[in-house]
């Protein structure tokens, strides 16, 4: 304090001697070097230049190291890092990009720290873009549980039944199973790009679906059996929905093929909507038919009963009593069950009279 010089001061003027300070940047051939400047190499060891580095004081005066310092060697970290007031020690690293991808790095990693088995008081945690990746899957799996909820919600309102739109969601499933497959054969990881192409498959998906059970169910307002709807719905539907696949696939080829270094990290993007789009394509062609079949079964089974016993409403509209009987709405029994009930009490025959 006497002499005027801080700490900090002279931990900087130490440092730019040994390490440098970088003062400029140098530009060649496309790629940038740093310019550091720093003492010269038999000038570094500070054992032996100890007693003739001097550094500055508040007042810009060169004052001898010695006379406020002693020179001791020991080993130190370069730096100390902290935060939330606890020291740490930060590894960064760089993803290789014909690698797994950074979710299988960061569960490898998370195994490892496991097998290290850290003394009490020490965790390992992940910052950066790993942390933010972590947090990313958290948003996605609820971005996903919100699309289907409301993909859910607007195939309710559209065929005012709380069992169809089971048909037409059964292919996003589907669809998720060849997005899959297809990244397992591409060896690509589940990253950022990936799973918004998974989120987009949902959509991608039921538009198919949705084709043929809107199609059946106009056949069916029109007469046709459950069968014959679903045949013609196929028949028609089927070369909209190779279209539209069509060129949904074409579209992202240049996506999963990564032209350039620039678009090689939206490959999985491409992959996983054109894997979904292929099984999605095929399967409900083959799956959702099949599925309609027992849906709309199990469907009509539940209105009868239903209907039945929750509401008392009979097949033809007719409320039903405790009886069993068919009213009119109003508590009051219909004509055929008036009639079946007079009939019922009415004698066989009239009564004989003698002449």
């Amino acid at each position: 304090r006497e002499a005027g010089v801080a700490v900090r001061t002279v931990g900087i003027e130490l440092r730019s001697q040994i390490e440098g300070d970088k003062t400029a940047i140098y530009r060649q051939g496309g790629r940038d070097y740093d310019v550091r400047v720093r003492a010269r190499p038999d000038q570094r060891d500070l054992a032996t230049s100890f007693n003739s580095i001097s550094v500055p004081n508040v007042n810009n005066q060169l004052v001898p190291l010695r006379m406020i310092a002693k020179a001791k060697q020991d080993r130190s970290p370069s730096e100390i890092l902290r935060e939330n007031r606890a020291k740490y020690v930060q590894i960064s690293a760089d993803i290789n990009p014909t690698g797994p991808g950074l979710g299988r790095a960061m569960a490898e990693i998370g195994e490892m720290a496991k097998q290290m088995n850290p003394p009490t008081g020490v965790e390992v945690t992940f910052v950066g873009q790993a942390e933010r990746f972590q947090e990313l899957v958290t948003n996605i799996a609820v971005s996903l549980g919100l699309g289907i909820f409301f993909i859910y919600l607007i195939l309710v309102s559209l065929y005012e039944s709380f069992i169809t739109p089971f048909t037409i969601m059964l292919v996003i499933p589907l669809a998720a199973c060849g997005a899959f497959i297809a990244l397992f054969i591409a060896q690509r990881g589940l990253d950022l790009y990936s799973m918004i192409g998974c989120v987009t498959l949902m959509g991608l998906a039921t538009k198919n679906s949705i084709l043929i059970v809107d199609y059946t169910e106009h056949q069916r307002k029109a007469g046709k059996g459950r069968v014959e709807a679903l045949v013609e719905a196929g028949r028609v539907r089927l070369r909209p929905i190779l279209m539209t696949s069509f060129a949904m696939i074409a579209g992202m080829v240049p996506v999963a093929i990564g032209l350039n270094e620039a678009s090689r990290p939206r490959k999985g993007l491409g992959i996983a909507i054109i894997g979904g789009t292929v099984s999605s394509t095929v399967l409900t062609l083959v799956v959702i038919p099949a599925a309609f079949l027992f849906i709309d079964r199990f469907e009509h089974w539940f209105r009868k009963h239903f209907n039945r016993y929750v509401r008392g409403v009979g097949p033809d509209g007719h409320v039903i009593d405790q009886s069993g009987a068919p009213t009119n709405g109003h508590g009051e029994k219909s004509d055929a069950a008036s009639k079946g009930a007079s009939l019922a009490h009415s004698p066989d025959h009239s009564p004989d009279h003698s002449s």
